[in-house]
């Protein structure tokens, strides 16, 4: 039986161990499917299934088995869209004064310093820690915070 992923080298494997994890994979992926329709039913949105997700399984499985094509030019031009706009974002995050122009906005280090602990930052509370006791830095918690300081400033300006 196979396990931990990453250490199988997969371009060598028996043809007996692949069939075994591929039926594993079937009677799992089985299960869930019949946990997750479960769910769906007590909450009423089964019909979601019906009418929405069932008629999609033929082409989701068409791209799967045959590839989709891609236009080649759009996705450039849409990778170059997003490059600017994500630049033009951190040009002003990097305009705030507790936003050094050292930092690493894709790091979680600086962003734990602008936000938490940094002498010249914020100086916030954190939502959560992680479990080394940094402040966490998650979507979930970056999102909250934010819901936190968009209804202040409604509260002090309203």
């Amino acid at each position: 039986m196979l396990t931990k992923s990453k250490n199988i080298d997969w371009a060598n494997i028996s043809l007996i161990d692949c069939v075994e994890g591929n039926a594993q994979d079937a009677y799992f992926t089985l299960k869930l499917h019949y946990l997750l329709l479960e769910k769906l039913k007590v909450r009423n949105v089964d019909s979601l299934l019906d009418h929405v997700l069932s008629p999609a399984y033929e082409m989701f499985a068409d791209i799967e088995f045959h590839g989709m094509d891609v236009d080649e030019k759009e996705l450039s031009d849409l990778d170059k869209k997003l490059r600017r706009d994500i630049m033009e974002i951190e040009d002003d995050e990097y305009m705030i004064d507790e936003v050094s122009i050292e930092s690493n906005l894709s790091s979680n280090d600086d962003l734990i310093d602008i936000l938490f602990t940094g002498e010249d930052g914020f100086n916030l509370y954190p939502i959560k820690k992680t479990d080394k006791g940094k402040p966490s830095v998650d979507k979930a918690s970056l999102s909250t915070l934010k819901d936190l300081i968009d209804e202040e400033l409604v509260r002090r300006n309203g």
